[in-house]
């Protein structure tokens, strides 16, 4: 039987930046106190609760640590060509394996991986997370893909974990040989809040910048402007090493006219998405702010990104 043991680890990433210059102290001391204390996965910062699809999923007396475990009772691990799975997509925030809660005060984008399994080319175990409203945020499994999602301040998320050893979209049947256990891993990044930059930038675990911003407006269309309001558009690039998602965040001008960015809207790393005035398709590339009339003024405007929760992370007049 394939074996499945699951480890998750919350990482809480805190970056300061110190400028030195030229000063008039020539020795100085300031001490400041902190408080950090330590607590279990359910009460942390970055919580992880267990949710109600069973005993599978644990949170450990010892180490409070929020654990899967299908090797529990006399079990040896899951059963080859078969599904199982904790929680249900159909309804994530009532039937879920586990939760993921932002106890902070503040916004925080959470990047999501799993790790340390075999892999075969196929999705064997899937780890999907839904928001309040039951919207897919992404899903990791254990082939490599991962998830990034903007997490509001004590906001709650649902995961839904399916393991799949043949017996529903796998072709393949797994056997004894094969091992699903790793470690999914969550790590919180500080989102930038600040209303007068040009764009928004995260910093992820490796330290690296995640940044998006504009690189293109063209506000004058060809020729007849009501005629050709695709020709009228917004590009912005995500400049950073990170996938950024922006479900939900909000396109303005100076007039108030706004367009929200649908569920599911991912930029990687050095991609880009174009916002065009006219009606269209949406794709991976292009959405459609379905307008009857041009947005930009020829001659200025103002370009501004909120989050879902109102934090202005992009504000650039032209």
């Amino acid at each position: 039987m394939g074996k499945f043991v699951t480890v998750l680890i919350a990482s809480l990433l805190l970056v300061g930046t110190v400028s030195v210059g030229a000063s008039a102290f020539t020795a100085a001391t300031v001490e400041r106190t902190a408080s950090v204390d330590v607590v279990a996965d359910n009460q942390g910062l970055l919580a992880l609760i267990d949710g109600n699809s069973g005993n599978l999923v644990s949170q450990d007396g010892s180490t409070e640590q929020l654990g899967i475990d299908l090797e529990g009772g006399t079990a040896g691990g899951a059963n080859p060509n078969a599904t199982f799975e904790l929680g249900n997509p159909a309804a994530p925030s009532t039937s879920n394996a586990f939760k993921i809660e932002n106890k902070d005060a503040e916004q925080h984008q959470i990047n999501v991986e799993y790790t340390g399994a075999t892999t075969n080319g196929e999705d064997n175990l899937k780890f999907e997370i839904y928001d309040s409203t039951g919207t897919s945020v992404g899903t990791v499994t254990e082939e490599g893909t991962t998830a990034s999602f903007t997490a509001p301040a004590t906001e709650t998320f649902y995961t839904v974990v399916t393991v799949d050893t043949g017996g529903g979209s796998a072709t393949t049947d797994l056997t004894s040989i094969n091992d699903l256990s790793g470690t999914i891993s969550l790590t919180v990044n500080d989102v930038g809040e600040g209303t007068d930059s040009s764009d928004e930038e995260t910093t992820s675990d490796d330290g690296s910048a995640t940044s998006f911003e504009i690189t293109e407006i063209n506000a004058d269309a060809e020729g007849n402007e009501r005629e050709n309001l695709n020709d009228e558009y917004v590009t912005f690039q995500n400049s950073g090493e990170q996938p950024l998602d922006i479900s939900g965040w909000v396109l303005e001008d100076a007039a108030d006219h706004s367009y929200t960015f649908p569920a599911g809207t991912i930029i990687d790393p050095q991609a880009t998405v174009t916002v065009r005035t006219g009606s269209e398709s949406n794709t991976d590339t292009d959405l459609y702010q379905r307008s009857g009339s041009p947005i930009w003024n020829n001659g200025g405007d103002t370009v501004i990104i909120r989050t879902a929760d109102g934090t202005t992370v992009l504000e650039d007049t032209y």
